[in-house]
């Protein structure tokens, strides 16, 4: 899903978990799971809405995650 969209659907349903992982081609993405869905959905782009968005820098993936769920403070745990 796109980012304003999935931002609307963490703010009205709430958001259970958000999990950033990195994939063999060291590219880190973003799934959220949401309170009322049973099923993950991924932060995508406007390009490809059916593919997750792959971020090159964790950063970049933090950031997004901030802004998904507008806050300033992550608590990240390590796997």
């Amino acid at each position: 899903m796109q980012e304003t969209v999935l931002r609307q659907l963490v703010k009205v349903a709430g958001l259970q978990e958000m999990t950033m992982w990195r994939n063999t081609h060291n590219a880190w993405h973003l799934s959220v799971t949401v309170a009322s869905r049973p099923h993950v959905l991924y932060l995508s782009t406007r390009r490809a809405p059916r593919v997750p968005r792959a971020f090159t820098r964790l950063e970049a993936a933090l950031a997004a995650g901030q802004r998904i769920r507008a806050t300033r403070q992550v608590t990240l745990v390590l796997r």
